[in-house]
């Protein structure tokens, strides 16, 4: 049996499938717009999940690494960029992109009530990504298994950044809200 404890292996895990999601979430984002209708309402549910899930790894990624017994880390070093004693530049990279994933979690749970801050502040999202696979390849001791992800998540982004600028515009497509009494006549002649 092993010496190492239950909270690496997960901690690591959940660092690399979080990174997997988020990449799964940017590349639908960059995407979705150009989809037909019935996939954009596809892409938008499974990238909504994937930032969700994502999310949530990334919280017990962080819970793990602080509980965990074989790294020093400490809750002032996961919120405030290089400030760890351990790895302080992957460390900060993770941080970073922490920080910044709380202002999206907070701007997308009122979108609804300021719309143009949720959109301005939805571009972290692309930062984001970048940072926490640089807080994997300086930080993550799966490192083939690491730079293997980072070069397939790169290589799917920048492929759909591709295809998003060379596909054209979809014409929007959402149905005019009018009441159905504006498309009656009198007496319901037409």
């Amino acid at each position: 049996m092993t010496d190492i404890p239950w909270t690496w292996f997960v901690m690591r895990a959940s660092g690399l499938v979080a990174v997997a999601l988020l990449t799964l979430a940017v590349v639908l984002g960059i995407i979705g717009p150009r989809l037909a209708p019935t996939a954009r309402l596809t892409s938008i549910t499974v990238h909504r999940a994937a930032s969700v899930a994502g999310a949530a790894l990334i919280v017990g990624h962080v819970v793990l690494a602080i509980i965990d017994q074989w790294i020093t880390l400490d809750w002032p070093a996961v919120l405030l960029p290089g400030v760890a004693g351990w790895q302080r530049w992957g460390v900060g990279l993770g941080a970073l992109a922490v920080d910044l994933t709380i202002a999206l979690l907070l701007t997308t749970a009122t979108r609804l009530r300021w719309p143009r801050l949720w959109r301005r502040t939805h571009l972290v999202a692309y930062p984001v990504w970048a940072l926490a696979v640089g807080h994997g390849l300086l930080v993550g001791t799966d490192g083939t298994t690491m730079q293997v992800l980072a070069l397939a998540s790169t290589g799917l982004v920048l492929l759909s950044v591709a295809a998003r600028l060379v596909t054209r515009p979809r014409a929007a497509s959402r149905p005019a809200l009018t009441a159905p009494a504006e498309h009656a006549t009198v007496g319901g002649a037409r």
